[in-house]
């Protein structure tokens, strides 16, 4: 019989590296990932052999045929994918771990990507308040209940773009 385990990482767009980290140490420990929820969060390993696993995630602006033949022309594995990522794998040998980047400038991009959607999500909700929609609903029991998930999730989309935002600029000075 084939061993296999499920677990679950909480990951976000600004996490990426920590996500492909904690894959690459699940493939060194003998648990290769088989597939993955859409939300990429919930994750199916099978247990075999340890190896050398290189993960890495990317967020591609545009899916074309192009973009699986140039990675797996260069010997990447499609291992999962959900909601826009992508996660691929590469087997190696040696110290030198493989990189799907050559440079920064992809991840930047990517990065801006997802400022822009994490700005139209807050330039949306712009139109709620200027309505006045949020006092006539905190004027309910059940609005004031929904206020504060509302608030809640309208600080952890803020937060994102701050993070997303401070992570694009360290990548900017490694790429000077």
């Amino acid at each position: 019989t084939t061993e296999t385990m499920v677990r679950w990482f909480w990951w976000a767009n600004w996490s990426t590296e920590k996500f492909e980290q904690w894959l690459e140490e699940k493939a060194a420990q003998g648990w290769h990932l088989v597939k993955a929820d859409r939300l990429l969060l919930r994750c199916h390993f099978r247990r075999s052999e340890p190896k050398k696993v290189r993960y890495c995630v990317d967020y591609p602006g545009e899916i074309t045929d192009e973009y699986y033949t140039i990675f797996e022309d260069a010997g990447w594995e499609l291992a999962a994918s959900g909601l826009g990522w992508y996660v691929w794998r590469y087997e190696y040998t040696g110290e030198r771990r493989p990189e799907l980047f050559n440079d920064v400038q992809p991840l930047i991009e990517r990065n801006n990507r997802l400022l822009l959607i994490l700005g139209l999500a807050l330039l949306s909700q712009v139109g709620v308040l200027v309505s006045g929609a949020l006092a006539r609903l905190s004027g309910t029991a059940v609005g004031r209940a929904l206020l504060v998930p509302y608030i809640a999730v309208i600080l952890i989309i803020v937060a994102a773009a701050a993070v997303t935002y401070r992570h694009n600029e360290q990548l900017k000075s490694r790429n000077l």
